[in-house]
């Protein structure tokens, strides 16, 4: 296990190689958060090595601590704290909008406009991809929600260290 120590903020990220068992991200959930730990965001999702899975932490507190908590996982494989500034951040929405003709082309061109993606689009709505930081999706939601009918699904917040 390798880890980046000496953080000094409060919130930081946390990467980590685990075994692909629903027992193994338990564990570490619940030694993170009986240390008084506070995970703000986590994602869970397939990776390149086999029968393993990436999870992506946002995390508040002491990064020491963590580091102890981490050591009573065995399950970690690979696992990496970088600060917030040195990450990219984004957060993944899919959503589903309700309208038909003027309306709907006044959707499509908000989403258009604010780097968006259409994914699927019929005579009633269409479906779009949103890929931005939390608070410009939570303004682009707000902003269809607005014009018509809106559903939103999101992912919560993934991250990757800058190159």
């Amino acid at each position: 296990m390798s880890a980046i120590l000496n953080l000094t903020t409060t919130e930081y990220n946390l990467s980590a190689v685990l075994d692909n068992q629903m027992s193994a991200v338990t564990r570490l959930i619940e030694e993170l958060e009986t240390s008084g730990i506070q995970i703000i965001t986590w994602n869970l999702a397939s990776c390149d090595q086999p029968n393993a899975l990436r999870l992506t932490m946002r995390l508040s507190g002491d990064p020491e601590i963590v580091n102890r908590a981490l050591l009573h996982c065995k399950e970690l494989q690979d696992c990496e704290f970088c600060e917030v500034s040195d990450a990219i951040h984004l957060e993944l929405a899919l959503v589903s909008v309700v309208a038909s003709g003027t309306i709907q082309d006044e959707a499509a061109s908000l989403i258009a406009s604010r780097g968006g993606r259409l994914l699927g689009l019929g005579p009633d709505g269409f479906t779009a991809q949103i890929s931005e930081k939390p608070e410009a999706i939570e303004t682009t939601i707000a902003l269809l929600q607005a014009i018509a009918p809106t559903e939103a699904t999101r992912s919560g917040q993934v991250f990757v260290r800058r190159s």
